[in-house]
């Protein structure tokens, strides 16, 4: 089964219209001494469309003045940004400047990682049969996140969820291949929920010790 994913922020939620979607995992991104913790489950947005659309723009203003090395970075400055208002953060421009870049990295890694550990990818008609059916699911019932970053970033619903919001699908796609092969694995350990939760905190894991492995080799 496909789960529609779409992006509403509330400490950045990845919010899903099936309630099956609790299957996506936590991920912690390192921030120096701080820990930002992405946490996917449904929620409802205490922003408006307006909001949304006012911090986006905000956003972009603050990328003009302050490049990032790649679109991906730019995406995910763009969401911690919405992110310090919706959980009242008090990161400042610099560090969600190096939030973005430092998860653009932990982004590759863990695809990386699924591939060369679990032979699991998204394959590109996967992503496109996924983002066709993300259309048709929101096509009549747009949440306020879709609306108002679309606006602020000025481009149409469509755009933002074929481009936008690609990389979210893509990691869908991957997870729902990925959780079935990660259940088998922890299936006999002892924990309180073997459910998506878990297994994403010991993915997470998993990807933390590649990610070093991979720091060292290159010193």
């Amino acid at each position: 089964m496909r789960f529609p994913f779409l992006l509403i922020l509330t400490s950045f939620l990845l919010i899903t219209s099936c309630s099956q979607s609790k299957s996506e995992p936590p991920i912690v991104v390192s921030n120096g001494e701080k820990e930002v913790n992405i946490i996917f489950e449904n929620e409802v947005s205490s922003l408006t469309e307006f909001e949304y659309q006012e911090l986006t723009e905000e956003a972009t203003n603050i990328l003009e003045e302050n490049p990032v090395s790649s679109e991906e970075a730019e995406r995910w400055f763009i969401r911690y940004y919405i992110q310090k208002e919706e959980s009242r953060e008090t990161w400042t421009n610099d560090e969600m400047l190096k939030m973005a870049e430092e998860r653009v990295d932990y982004e590759k890694a863990w695809k990386a990682y699924a591939y060369l550990e679990y032979g699991i990818s998204a394959t590109e008609e996967a992503i496109e049969s996924q983002i066709q059916y993300n259309l048709e699911v929101y096509r009549n019932s747009l949440p306020p996140a879709i609306q108002g970053i679309s606006s602020g970033l000025d481009i149409t619903i469509e755009e933002y969820l074929i481009e936008f919001d690609r990389d979210h699908v893509e990691r869908t796609v991957t997870w729902q291949k990925l959780m079935p092969i990660l259940l088998e694995k922890h299936r006999n350990e002892s924990a309180e929920r073997l459910d998506g939760v878990y297994l994403g905190k010991k993915f997470e894991e998993e990807v933390r010790e590649y990610m070093e492995t991979q720091s060292h080799g290159e010193q």
